[in-house]
């Protein structure tokens, strides 16, 4: 660009013309040293502006005497809707849904799924003096589960091969079965116990899962989506309705008061006693 000196902003700027040179390197963004601009030249808008970097110095910019002759702008927007499109439309239209920041618009009536677990819980809790005590939610009276002895003896022997080979971790996974034994979660089945034929009788498997924020502990899983000949203990339970506040409206209510108070049930599930007929 020869006229570039007619600009006053650029007149003591010792620039060199270049003219029918090839180019031999190309620089990085991994260089951005040797290229970031320490100084810069610049008039008023649409004008070329100068650089200094550490590889000497730059013009940038069209010259305004040609701009509209030479540059055209257009802009071309293709729209192909696809499943990716739906999937993008699917997920702003829940962004500005009400659910989004955690205001569930709840039904006024409760299916008929949800009716019978509550009747459940409503007829079956009670406190024992130690616990409180519930019965499983069973989506039919009379459900028969099929044999899953042989599922959870499989499972067992997993388990039983991974503590062979980590002494820490059947070290660990010992300790815990033993503090649930002291807490009354769990207890041995007595000899009868184990012989009594049920229609509902079902082998729950577990197995323990390191926490990486906890090193040095383990959680016991108990597998309910086990699946033995097709069927889980979970496929024959409700789920049941969802009866936690949104966090929305637990936030809201630390604005009624002048102090907020939270807590924590530790080990909670196992806090809960199953009925000696479940």
């Amino acid at each position: 660009m020869a006229d570039w000196r007619k600009y006053s902003h650029l007149k003591d700027i010792p620039i060199q013309d270049i003219q029918r040179e090839k180019p031999v390197i190309l620089i990085g963004q991994d260089n951005i040293h040797l290229i970031l601009p320490r100084q810069i030249r610049c008039g008023s808008d649409n004008l070329p502006v100068a650089t200094k970097c550490k590889l000497g110095r730059s013009l940038h910019g069209p010259s305004p005497i040609n701009v509209e002759k030479i540059f055209k702008a257009h802009t071309l927007h293709v729209c192909e809707k696809t499943e990716a499109f739906d999937d993008i439309e699917k997920l702003i239209k829940e962004n500005f849904a009400t659910e989004s920041f955690g205001v569930l618009v709840t039904p006024d009536k409760m299916s008929k799924d949800n009716k019978r677990a509550m009747t459940i819980m409503d007829t079956t809790i009670c406190y024992t003096g130690e616990r409180y005590e519930i019965g499983l939610l069973w989506k039919n009276d009379h459900d028969i589960l099929p044999e899953s002895k042989y599922m959870a003896l499989q499972r067992l022997k997993c388990m039983e091969k991974k503590c062979s080979l980590d002494k820490n971790f059947a070290e660990a996974y010992c300790q815990k079965i033993n503090s649930y034994i002291e807490k009354g979660y769990v207890r041995k089945l007595k000899q009868e116990k184990i012989l009594t034929d049920n229609p509902r009788l079902w082998y729950l498997p577990q197995f323990a899962v390191n926490n990486p924020n906890k090193p040095n502990k383990i959680r016991l899983v108990f597998d309910v989506a086990a699946t033995s000949r097709g069927v889980s203990l979970n496929s024959k339970l409700l789920p049941g309705p969802d009866l936690l506040k949104s966090l929305f409206t637990i936030l809201w209510k630390f604005r009624q008061r002048r102090f907020g108070f939270c807590g924590d049930v530790r080990e909670m599930f196992h806090q809960i006693q199953i009925r000696e007929q479940d």
